[in-house]
Formats: C-alpha cells, sequence, structure tokens
C-alpha cells in the first residue's frame, strides 16, 4: 500500500496482506465473533488488488488508493465463501449473502457523519447492522493509523458513538 520510500498517514502497516492479517486477528480475538464475522474479516478486501492505483497525494507524495475496492471484492468473496461451504459446510448462505453485503458496503461506514446513519447500510437488519460494525470495529482495529490524525480520531468516534447506541439505531432514514 506504500509505494517504496512514501510514508502514509492512514496506512502504516506497509500492504494489504500485513492489514487482512490485522483485521483478521483483530476479529479472532473478539468474545462474540462468529465464523461469519471472521470470514467477513478475511475477505473484506479480497477487492483490493483489482482496484490498486498510483495517485500523487496533495502533498506531492505518492500513494497508492484502492477505490471502489469494496464493491469490485465481493465477486472474489463469493467465489472463496462458496467454496468454504462446498468444503467445510459449516457456513449458511444467509450468511455468506451478509458477509457480501459487509463487504460491499464495509468503505462506506467511514463516510457516516453519526451514527444515526449507520442503519441506513443493513437494509433494516439490526443483525447485519450489527455485523457490518463488528467488521468496522476490526478494520479499525487492524489499520495502523497515526493517532494523531484527523481521520483516526473520527473514526474511533464513530466506532465508539455506534458500539454505544447500536441498539437505538434507526434502521432507515427518517420521512
Amino acid at each position: 500500500q506504500v509505494p517504496a520510500g512514501g510514508t502514509s498517514p492512514f496506512h502504516m502497516e506497509d500492504s494489504v496482506w500485513t492489514h487482512v492479517l490485522l483485521v483478521l486477528q483483530a476479529a479472532l480475538g473478539m468474545e462474540d465473533a462468529s465464523l461469519a464475522d471472521i470470514l467477513c474479516a478475511l475477505v473484506h478486501d479480497f477487492g483490493k488488488p483489482g482496484t490498486a492505483r498510483a495517485r500523487l497525494a496533495a502533498d506531492g507524495s505518492q500513494r497508492i488508493s484502492f477505490y471502489g475496492h469494496g464493491p469490485r471484492g465481493v465477486q472474489d468473496a463469493l467465489d472463496f465463501l462458496l467454496d468454504w461451504q462446498e468444503r467445510f459446510q459449516d457456513i449458511d448462505a444467509g450468511d455468506i449473502c451478509d458477509i457480501a453485503f459487509c463487504v460491499s458496503k464495509h468503505i462506506d461506514f467511514y463516510s457516516l457523519e453519526d451514527c444515526s446513519q449507520a442503519g441506513f447500510f443493513c437494509n433494516g437488519r439490526r443483525r447485519l447492522l450489527a455485523m457490518l460494525a463488528r467488521l468496522f470495529a476490526c478494520d479499525v482495529e487492524g489499520s495502523v493509523m497515526d493517532p494523531a490524525t484527523s481521520a483516526f480520531k473520527y473514526d474511533l468516534e464513530l466506532l465508539l458513538d455506534v458500539q454505544a447506541n447500536i441498539g437505538g439505531i434507526p434502521l432507515s432514514w427518517p420521512e
């Protein structure tokens, strides 16, 4: 993720693979993690290789971006999960659909203004919102960010807000 000689205050873990392992480790460390949560953590960034693009940042440094990697990763995640299901038969089709949804939408969670908007992403399903929030927590924990950046502070504040208020978050946009 960081070009040779470059730096990034947003992803200091240096590679997508390292990030995925950190996200997976975070999921494995959660007390209430289901197999679906763990597999979601594993496949959430499958779209990054196909969307990697070098770009010049505002400060003149080289950065690699992955715009659209969530939706782009859904098919690869589905292929992996369906193969997993065939081999191990320990995950059902509903969980696979929920994981695919979380893969597609996980990056959108970062653009929320506050936790009251989180329900918009879950198709009116609180279980799906909880799964997406757990992935968000693992993704934040698996991103070795500079805690001094405003992005880190915002992500942490949003995460804590969602976790504290998940039961009362409206499941759709107000009329």
